[in-house]
């Protein structure tokens, strides 16, 4: 929708309408969850992915175009150097997140780190599986598909671990419920 409305052409804007309008309401019902659930502290897994996803947002803000031109100017190369781009701003949003999120928790951390890598390898797997099943069009749509099922598999698979974590804590036997 960025492209379409702010960048290109405005004509496009309507048949965009239902896709924001359902985001929109997405983003609603995550938040009224989010202030539902906000009792508990989030484990560490979701802790982490979650700080990650912060310094994502603000790293990659500067550059957002550069990065996403790279991959339309047709030169392998220009591909090539977008793709490490984006990596390099993923890689060190990951490496902030995680130190901070590492100052807020205790345990093991060598275990929940080899927990954290294996569930981004996990939502990797499950994201380029979404980019290659989308059919060729516009790079955004597979560069989205791509990326929201793997953020969509790591987030379940960092709050399968919590809730793994949770119940390996907690104090009332969970054979006798």
């Amino acid at each position: 929708m960025y492209d379409t409305a702010l960048l290109y052409n405005l004509g496009h804007v309507a048949a965009q309408l239902p896709g924001a309008a359902v985001a929109a309401a997405v983003l609603v019902i995550a938040r009224v969850l989010a202030k539902v659930r906000t009792a508990k502290r989030p484990g560490p897994a979701i802790d982490s992915i979650t700080t990650s996803f912060r310094w994502l947002i603000l790293l990659f803000f500067v550059p957002a175009l550069p990065i996403r031109y790279g991959l339309s100017f047709g030169s392998r190369l220009a591909e090539i150097a977008a793709l490490a781009a984006g990596l390099a701003v993923g890689a060190a949003a990951a490496t902030l997140g995680l130190r901070e999120a590492f100052g807020r928790t205790s345990g093991n951390r060598a275990v929940w780190g080899g927990q954290i890598a294996g569930a981004l390898i996990v939502g990797a797997a499950a994201g380029w599986g979404a980019l290659k099943a989308v059919p060729s069009g516009y790079p955004e749509t597979r560069l989205l598909a791509g990326v929201a099922v793997a953020v969509l598999v790591t987030s379940l698979a960092c709050g399968a671990l919590d809730w793994v974590q949770r119940r390996r804590e907690s104090p009332i036997s969970h054979s006798t419920l």
